[in-house]
């Protein structure tokens, strides 16, 4: 007999991943400190919201870039995630107008019996 059963990580404790994730990370980091002053809509999420960057790029360009909207979506995010990157210092120093939060996922463990 097989049983499935899954224990949800917290959702509000930070989690940093690895490898590429972190490289994005800095350079959204970089983003930040050279346009702090420009930044008037962020959109914060996931691999959704990465997506305006590039399939959405055109539309992106013409309705949101004009409105000072930078993009922090980082494919494969967790809400944990997003919270690591709050906590460390993506946003620090800038202040918008809107943000557009898109996450709600959380990372599941799942065991096998």
């Amino acid at each position: 007999m097989i049983i499935n059963f899954c224990i949800a990580a917290t959702p509000w404790e930070p989690e940093a991943k690895t490898g590429g994730w972190m490289q994005r990370h800095e350079t959204l980091l970089a983003m930040t400190k050279a346009h702090a002053k420009e930044i008037k809509v962020v959109f914060l999420g996931d691999s959704i919201t990465e997506g305006w960057a590039k399939n959405g790029k055109a539309v992106w360009d013409k309705h949101y870039a004009p409105l000072g909207a930078y993009n922090y979506g980082i494919g494969g995010d967790t809400t944990q995630n997003v919270l690591w990157r709050i906590q460390n210092h993506e946003l620090d120093g800038i202040n918008p107008k809107v943000l557009v939060l898109k996450i709600g996922k959380k990372k599941m463990n799942t065991f096998r019996l």
